[in-house]
């Protein structure tokens, strides 16, 4: 469970990298383009819309990380059902797996640790203790 929360974690931190290097760029191409045609104040308010930018596209980003998490445990749920529809149809065979191990109960528990951790991101919470907290209610033994 930690270990995926690793994975998880890494997978953010790309995502925003690449996301900010995409506005760096933009902001590198206004500055060049209006330095010298505005009084500085409009590429201030371009640097900033960039930054709210690179924050909204990140949370989004995040959020459709955990959907998809969510996601393979709903399809493990249909599966049980005998359901042919699946949000994942690449992941059938880890979710058929998973389906046979887990009882739908245990599923939907896990499914709402990680809609737990969702919401957690919009609290004034530690980003890191509420990954790994949720990750192993999500991803750990049973029991927990």
């Amino acid at each position: 469970a930690l270990r995926l929360a690793r994975i998880f974690q890494d997978s953010e931190a790309d995502c925003r990298k690449k996301i900010e290097a995409e506005h760096e760029i933009e902001l590198r191409r206004l500055r060049s383009m209006y330095h010298q045609t505005t009084d500085g104040i409009w590429l201030e308010n371009q640097e900033e819309r960039m930054t709210v930018l690179t924050e909204s596209r990140y949370v989004k980003a995040r959020s459709a990380l955990v959907s998809k998490l969510m996601d393979w445990f709903g399809d493990a749920i249909r599966l049980q059902n005998q359901s042919l529809s699946l949000d994942l149809d690449q992941y059938h065979e880890a979710a058929a797996k998973l389906a046979q191990r887990t009882t739908s109960l245990e599923l939907l528990k896990r499914m709402q640790s990680l809609q737990r951790l969702l919401d957690l991101f919009g609290k004034n919470v530690q980003e890191v203790l509420a990954i790994e907290v949720c990750f192993l209610q999500a991803f750990g033994p049973a029991d927990l």
